[in-house]
């Protein structure tokens, strides 16, 4: 039987001056609410657990704020952030 995967939220910090996500849209050093997902493997008789997904959401208040004004009913966006969790210019607190 597979083991569901889990959600939990939790606070990302950008610990470098900025992080570019591409598309002109960087986030300034700061903490960010954000929801980690993590996969449950079991391998082996053991249960592995692995990191998916870590996702900020960015309001478009924020991205006004960014000075990249949303186009049309936009509310918001969700942006993965793993690669930058990985590289270590976003941590965990």
């Amino acid at each position: 039987m597979p083991i569901p995967n889990s959600r939990r939220r939790a606070t990302a910090r950008v610990i470098t001056d900025n992080v570019s996500l591409g598309g002109g849209v960087t986030l300034p050093q700061g903490d960010y609410a954000a929801v980690v997902e993590m996969m449950h493997i079991a391998m082996q008789g053991r249960v592995h657990d692995q990191t998916a997904r870590v996702t900020i959401n960015l309001t478009a208040e924020f991205l006004t704020e960014l000075g990249l004004p949303p186009k049309g009913e936009l509310i918001s966006i969700d942006m993965d952030v793993l690669q930058y969790v990985i590289s270590g210019d976003i941590i965990e607190v």
